[in-house]
């Protein structure tokens, strides 16, 4: 059997949370499952956002006084409980002190 997942994106963003995938397997009927959505266009007018991603890093990380060993930030496309579109960043990163063990916060 072969399996192809898609990342559900609007305008090159990733919709946080939203794939399809697709199944194959000789002599039986191809499936699709996940989540998909549609209408982004009614509630993201712009993809530029208020904040770039380097002022929410500031914002988030500011307190942060350890050294950060991994760091990855991404803009997205968060969906709601309200099936509301919101532009937004996922912000990742990896501490790990003497002091602290590792630490792998998201936001």
């Amino acid at each position: 059997s072969h399996h192809a997942r898609y990342q559900i994106t609007y305008k090159g963003i990733p919709v946080w949370g939203y794939q399809l995938v697709f199944h194959s397997k000789q002599g039986v009927q191809d499936t699709v499952t996940g989540m998909n959505i549609t209408g982004i266009e009614k509630d993201i007018g712009s993809t530029q956002g208020k904040y770039t991603a380097e002022q929410i890093e500031q914002r988030i990380l500011n307190g942060i006084n350890e050294e950060i060993k991994f760091k990855n930030n991404t803009k997205v496309i968060f969906i709601d409980k309200d099936k509301k579109a919101h532009l937004a960043y996922h912000l990742s990163f990896y501490l790990n002190t003497k002091a602290k063990h590792i630490q792998a916060p998201n936001y």
